[in-house]
């Protein structure tokens, strides 16, 4: 069964560290420096389960007037699945209950602009290094009723 939770334990924060360090800096190569920052105890993390095993994380970050998702990754063999979908729809599910006039923003990687744009976030001002890989600003928004 998959499930997407909100991180709640130290123990389950230590399984997002871990998803991000096998994705981020195992396969993409990336600098840990960069990729564990001092925003991660003030971020609000998610995974994803399948039978209670960890397969995916993201998470998301209040700034001053809007919200930044990122750091979403699912493990190489468990992609292809809707689970990165899940896990973004989490996100924004819960800021929404926060604050349902939230501005909600991330930063994609410019080769997977379309996956978030299926999901209402579209691309905002200039490309952008980040991590060595070029990435756009992306906003959420809402579809019309």
């Amino acid at each position: 069964m998959v499930k997407v939770r909100k991180v709640k334990t130290e123990q389950e924060f230590m399984k997002c560290l871990f998803i991000r360090f096998m994705v981020f800096c195992q396969e993409l190569q990336m600098d840990l420096r960069q990729e564990m920052d001092f925003r991660d105890p003030e971020a609000t993390h998610f995974l994803v389960f399948i039978d209670e095993e960890p397969v995916g994380t993201c998470r998301y970050l209040e700034q001053w007037d809007y919200y930044l998702i990122g750091r979403l990754a699912v493990l190489p063999s468990f992609r292809k699945n809707g689970y990165g979908s899940q896990l973004l729809t989490a996100a924004v599910k819960s800021i929404l209950r926060k604050d349902k006039n939230a501005k909600i923003e991330l930063h994609a990687p410019v080769e997977r602009m379309d996956f978030y744009k299926k999901f209402g976030f579209l691309p905002f001002g200039q490309t952008f290094l980040e991590n060595d890989v070029q990435h756009i600003g992306m906003r959420y928004h809402r579809p019309k009723k």
